[in-house]
């Protein structure tokens, strides 16, 4: 591959796609994971990082990031995740 080649393959790779974050306060329950990660998979999303800690015996708190997408959609994962049942508080950047 010569090097003009090579220079066309960088231009048409995407820039370093948004980050969003998403903390998650919710009640200790053996569905809950599944139900948070279902708003991502049910958009053919992957969370690039996942992580849940028990904050206290009966409290989860979740950390979900999500590589790309826009505002919009992020706004409307956030809603989504507020309305689960257990779910206590969502606060996204």
């Amino acid at each position: 591959m010569s090097a003009s080649s090579l220079a066309v393959v960088e231009a048409t790779l995407p820039a370093t796609l948004p980050l969003y974050t998403f903390h998650i306060s919710a009640q200790a329950d053996p569905g809950m994971l599944p139900r948070l990660v279902h708003e991502y998979a049910k958009r053919d999303l992957v969370p690039v990082r996942f992580h849940a800690h028990f904050a206290a015996i009966d409290r989860l708190e979740v950390e979900i990031v999500m590589e790309g997408g826009d505002d919009d959609l992020a706004a409307l994962i956030a809603n989504k995740l507020r309305v689960i049942p257990f779910v206590l508080e969502v606060r996204q950047r």
